[in-house]
């Protein structure tokens, strides 16, 4: 398990990010969420992502949120299954103090949000049209005006169901695209 603790990892390596993506996340944040705030990440899995925006938001309350799934793709379950995950995770983000760590449903979790306006929600969650969509839905309703909901995977020929579930609510509520994106496979919207 020591082998996938990853916390002494540059910025995006490791993450699932390429050094731009996760340059696009920070710069996504920082002009629309400001210098501290609040950022919901959904999707957590073993905090590699969750590590990158601690690391380069520090003065960020930041919440992760994930359910820790037994459908994840395979792919992802022949590398580290739930469980391990979970442990994974928690090595990964105990030196952070700006963290809190949710693990349940993020719809559940955006019914039950008790803690006003966020500035930011970072999405690397479910990756199906449904899924996509549900997170969207919920958490678009917690976003202050003005601030940015940005997504990681936002890429037709890998994850078309994040695109598809995403887009109509965007749009349904009259989201921006915000100018530059997407970025590699990362996207971001801004509230009006």
């Amino acid at each position: 398990m020591s082998a996938y603790v990853d916390t002494d990892l540059p910025d995006g390596a490791g993450a699932g990010f390429s050094s731009a993506e996760a340059d696009a996340v920070e710069r996504a944040v920082r002009l629309y969420g400001g210098i501290d705030g609040k950022l919901v990440e959904i999707g957590t899995w073993t905090g590699r992502s969750t590590v990158m925006l601690a690391r380069r938001l520090p003065d960020w309350q930041i919440l992760t949120v994930d359910s820790y799934p037994e459908y994840y793709p395979e792919a992802f379950l022949r590398m580290v299954g739930p469980a391990t995950a979970r442990e994974l995770a928690a090595a990964n983000l105990a030196k952070f103090s700006n963290v809190r760590r949710v693990i349940g449903d993020s719809v559940r979790t955006a019914h039950e949000w008790l803690g006003g306006f966020v500035d930011v929600v970072f999405h690397d969650g479910g990756h199906s049209e449904g899924q996509a969509r549900e997170d969207v839905l919920w958490w678009t309703a917690r976003v202050r005006p003005g601030g940015v909901f940005a997504l990681h995977d936002w890429c037709e020929e890998t994850h078309l169901g994040v695109i598809s579930g995403a887009t109509p609510v965007f749009e349904t509520y009259g989201w921006e695209r915000v100018e530059g994106y997407p970025v590699e496979t990362v996207m971001a919207w801004r509230r009006p």
